[in-house]
């Protein structure tokens, strides 16, 4: 499972490149709206990361429409568990030096997770 798990960092690391950098190139080259920029961004992502996870992380090699829809659900359910991670420790860390960029790392780490949970649940072989 560490192996697996490595390789999942690997490729959410990545799938966050993408998305990151699709989004400015997009904003910043072809001049769109910046929240249409992050949303193709975000897909971008998450579809590199499916197929990344099918053929190499859990090496099951079967692609499906249904199976992606489930990846995008991961990836909602990990979006879910930052952003609630990030308003309760906005209200429960101390007021401190670095204090929001300490929240957003905290909450990446724990919705990295949540993630990670999600997506062997869902696209696991059984």
């Amino acid at each position: 499972m560490l192996k697996e798990a490595l390789r999942y960092f690997l490729v959410v690391a990545l799938g966050l490149g993408l998305d990151v950098g699709l989004a400015w190139v997009l904003s910043h080259v072809f001049g769109l709206p910046l929240l249409l920029c992050a949303a193709l961004g975000f897909l971008a992502g998450v579809a590199v990361n499916y197929l990344l996870f099918e053929m190499w992380v859990f090496a099951t090699r079967r692609l499906s429409w249904v199976r992606l829809g489930k990846a995008y659900l991961a990836a909602q359910g990990a979006l879910l568990a930052r952003l609630v991670s990030v308003w309760l420790l906005a209200m429960l860390l101390p007021d401190m030096p670095q204090r929001q960029l300490a929240v957003l790392v905290i909450a990446a780490g724990l919705s990295f997770t949540v993630n990670f949970v999600l997506v062997r649940l869902m696209l696991r072989p059984r």
